[in-house]
């Protein structure tokens, strides 16, 4: 949905789907 860079980097991608970062790097 919002983090389609799942395909690059999915580590990042987790805490801001979970909903624990505003915002992944």
């Amino acid at each position: 949905k919002i983090c389609q860079d799942v395909k690059q980097s999915l580590a990042p991608c987790l805490p801001y789907v979970t909903g624990r970062a505003p915002k992944p790097a």
